[in-house]
């Protein structure tokens, strides 16, 4: 049986990039965050232009920007 696995960024302080793929300093609210670090070390991208839910194309893991998890 396959887990999905969802994780909330802010929860645990993972690195947030740009689209150039530079790091997002904590405390920038004005940088679009393009890709976020996944656990197992690659980047997640955005599932859509306007949300806030990144999935990483190599081990499927999805991560929401937020305080909430969704299952």
């Amino acid at each position: 049986m396959l887990l999905s696995m969802n994780i909330t960024v802010t929860e645990i302080f993972m690195k947030t990039y740009d689209y150039r793929g530079s790091v997002i300093k904590e405390g920038n609210k004005t940088t679009s965050i393009a890709y976020v670090q996944c656990a197992c070390g690659c980047l997640a991208s955005r599932m859509s232009s306007n949300s806030d839910k990144y999935k990483c194309s190599w081990c499927k893991r999805t991560y929401m920007l937020g305080k909430e998890i969704y299952r």
